[in-house]
């Protein structure tokens, strides 16, 4: 399953180069990435808010948040990753 989909409910375009970017979409979701990956220091690297969706937070293209939880959505579906492993 696609953790990006679980948390938009849309795909994501792997988008590769070497730079960093945010990329907004015409539905107001957002993608940030580093190096081709998903990225982004101190904030989600998925944004789907606009959708009425959640937030995924991505390091180097793995999951991964410390001290929440790195998939959040309206649901109430919440999972804690740490480098790409699920720990809760």
């Amino acid at each position: 399953m696609d953790l990006t989909l679980a948390v938009c409910g849309v795909q994501e375009k792997n988008m590769s180069n070497n730079r960093s970017y945010c990329m907004r979409y015409f539905n107001g979701v957002r993608y940030c990435y580093q190096n081709g990956q998903l990225h982004r220091i101190g904030g989600p690297a998925v944004d789907c808010s606009s959708l009425g969706g959640g937030y995924g937070w991505y390091q180097n293209g793995r999951l991964h948040r410390v001290g929440g939880s790195a998939i959040e959505n309206v649901y109430g579906r919440n999972e804690w990753w740490e480098n790409g492993e699920l720990i809760r």
